[in-house]
């Protein structure tokens, strides 16, 4: 074997290539035949875990693509359905503010009818008060005439009563006188 000395005194072989000679050397003496077979292995190993990575990163990559694909057409769908949405709103709103227009039209014409109605209401209330104080005072005058005429009569009826008293006393008084002149006579 070669010490450091002799390794620096060959000027045309580099260092490395001696020391990768010497670890290939001194494999060869220890593992032999099977050194290169691990090698292979390991080779092979190496390159079903490059091509599993490979493999693995394409699927990754795939389903990347897939996944962000599929987040734009959620993207892209939910932002129809805001628009639609937003549009169903607004037309809706546009519904709600006619349909309240209309509303407050209806309110205002049944206002307007109820005023209408209530000043023909009082119309009518007042002619028929009218009439009916009219028929109450003729009602009334007519009772009184009625009243009247009646307590006419029972003042006449009372008079004649009085009369008839007078009549009956004279003619009482003169019974009397009458009496007493056949008795005294």
């Amino acid at each position: 074997m070669a010490t450091e000395n002799e390794l620096k005194q060959k000027p045309n072989e580099p260092p490395a290539e001696i020391e990768g000679e010497k670890i290939s050397k001194i494999r060869d003496i220890l593992f032999g035949n099977n050194m290169t077979e691990y090698e292979k292995r390991f080779a092979q190993v190496e390159d079903r875990l490059n091509k599993n990575l490979s493999d693995m990163n394409d699927e990754f990559n795939n389903k990347l693509n897939l996944l962000e694909s599929f987040m734009k057409e959620e993207f892209s769908s939910l932002s129809d359905q805001l628009k639609q949405e937003e549009i169903e709103r607004l037309s809706g709103s546009k519904k709600n503010t006619k349909e309240i227009d209309d509303l407050e039209t209806r309110l205002l014409k049944l206002k307007e009818t109820t005023v209408n109605t209530q000043k023909e209401i009082k119309a009518q209330f007042y002619e028929k008060m009218k009439l009916l104080t009219s028929d109450f005072k003729d009602q009334n005058k007519e009772m009184r005439n009625v009243f009247d005429k009646e307590l006419d009569i029972l003042q006449e009826g009372k008079t004649d009563r009085s009369a008839l008293a007078v009549l009956l006393t004279d003619l009482a008084i003169k019974l009397s006188g009458e009496n007493q002149e056949s008795v005294n006579g």
